[in-house]
């Protein structure tokens, strides 16, 4: 079984098992399992980038169903028939509730990304607000609860990346998507190794 087959296996595992058990204590335990076999700073050579992969989907699935954020959607159509409509407007509300409006589709996807990781990293706030508009965030410092919910966003903001990474390569602004996806991956990984190894019950 190679890699790619064997992390499937490991990961439909754990489907079954957040399916199945009523026991949180199991649930967390085998978390803690992927995350030291598949965290990037335990990756064998070359394959970082892919474990890197691997823990924004493991996260994802740990907090899968468990919180109110809905997922990104992505419809490449949208982009193509942007101009079909006049003055085509796509939109989203930031975490302060403002709108952000864009004509231009991956103009809407970087920003929803930005976005995405910027309400993650709010969410993992641990107090030091730097950002006046961070005082009055419904988020409350070092509240495991939102940890969940940290990672939803996380790999929300990783999606609308990959999106213009892998499909638009020769985006103008390439450079700065893939910059924003690297923070995107170390937020990730740090919440990663917090979670497996705090000793919080209500994480799930």
């Amino acid at each position: 079984m190679d890699q790619t087959q064997q992390f499937k296996a490991d990961l439909s595992n754990f489907l079954q098992i957040i399916k199945n058990s009523t026991n949180l204590s199991e649930i967390k335990k085998e978390y803690v399992n992927l995350v030291k076999k598949y965290h990037p700073d335990t990756a064998p050579a070359g394959l970082k980038q892919k474990y890197n992969e691997y823990m924004i989907i493991i996260n994802k699935t740990y907090s899968q169903g468990k919180t109110n954020v809905k997922e990104v959607q992505i419809d490449e159509n949208k982009k193509k028939t942007v101009q079909a409509a006049a003055k085509k407007v796509y939109s989203f509300k930031d975490y302060y509730g403002r709108e952000k409006q864009y004509t231009d589709y991956l103009e809407y996807i970087m920003h929803l990304g930005v976005t995405e990781y910027d309400t993650g990293r709010i969410v993992m706030m641990d107090g030091n607000y730097e950002d006046s508009y961070l005082k009055n965030s419904p988020y409350k410092p070092n509240d495991n609860s939102n940890l969940l919910e940290a990672m939803q966003h996380l790999y929300n903001a990783s999606k609308c990346f990959n999106y213009i990474i892998n499909k638009h390569p020769n985006y103008i602004f390439i450079e700065q998507v893939k910059e924003d996806y690297e923070k995107v991956i170390k937020l990730n990984n740090n919440l990663s190794k917090h979670i497996a190894n705090s000793d919080c019950k209500e994480i799930l």
